[in-house]
């Protein structure tokens, strides 16, 4: 399909989604040739990051959540992206929406994992014998077949291994209940935080155009503090390698810091910040 034009892949941000970091696990996972007990050491090796960096450089967009993903695939299909990393449940939503060019799911061979929705007892002091006893109740009920059936026709695999798969987990919609063939082991915390750090030296370089609202509405000083310190987090956290720039808006737009190495903006807008008046 020449017509579809130069590979375009994406994932959501792994600082702030669940999908993204197991993206980036999965891709570290890969690098290192194992689908369990994956280490600092191993994330750490040069052969890996460069395998994981190769990847991250063909990213076109990265998204907060998988939501913006699914809008904008809706809308632009094909001409959007080719390739994003989302959950089964969000594949068969949008091919229910009878996409123009259907989607299908991708198991990689490497590799994937099961994002769960985990339901979990206290066992602290704190728990009373009635709380427990109406929490096992609970559990017991999400877990009886009929109710299964409703979150599987809703997108999700049963938790209750009695319940067959069935609609909408079909090839129709994309998806594959064979699958995935091989299930990753969750790595350990400091493993995933070494994963995140990584992730965040080697992902692309980025065009990054900060906005704020300097309109009427945002007179309450709490509301413009809160902005002011949002920005101000945002820009600690921009690499020297990035592009910045700065524009407010109220009765019209100002730019007030053009598009420009990070290196030389930041500080720019620091000092706005600090002196918004």
């Amino acid at each position: 399909h020449p017509e579809w034009g130069k590979f375009k892949y994406a994932h959501t941000n792994p600082e702030v989604s669940s999908t993204g970091l197991s993206m980036v696990a999965m891709e570290f996972y890969a690098g290192a040739n194992k689908v369990r007990g994956l280490t600092e050491a191993d994330v750490n090796q040069e052969a890996v990051k460069a395998y994981v960096q190769n990847i991250e450089n063909s990213i076109v967009h990265y998204s907060s959540t998988t939501t913006i993903f699914k809008e904008n695939v809706r809308k632009g299909g094909m001409d959007y992206i080719s390739a994003v990393a989302l959950e089964e449940v969000t594949v068969i939503e949008l091919n229910k929406t009878n996409m123009p060019v259907p989607l299908v799911s991708i198991y990689p061979k490497e590799g994937t994992f099961f994002h769960d929705n985990p339901f979990i007892i206290l066992n602290g002091d704190w728990v009373t014998a009635d709380q427990r006893q109406a929490a096992t109740m609970f559990k017991d009920f999400l877990l009886l077949p009929e109710n299964q059936k409703n979150a599987l026709t809703l997108g999700f695999r049963p938790a209750n291994p009695n319940v067959q798969m069935g609609d909408p987990f079909t090839p129709t919609f994309g998806v594959d209940p064979t699958q995935p063939k091989t299930v990753l082991e969750v790595p350990q915390p400091k493993v995933l935080v070494a994963v995140k750090d990584l992730w965040n030296a080697y992902r692309k370089e980025s065009n990054i155009i900060l906005v704020l609202d300097v309109s009427p509405s945002m007179d309450d000083q709490d509301k413009l503090k809160n902005a002011l310190d949002g920005i101000r987090g945002f820009v600690d956290q921009i690499r020297d390698v990035d592009q910045l720039g700065f524009i407010v808006f109220g009765g019209e737009v100002t730019e007030l810091v053009p598009l420009g190495p990070a290196t030389q903006t930041k500080a720019l807008i620091r000092d706005y910040l600090d002196n918004p008046d």
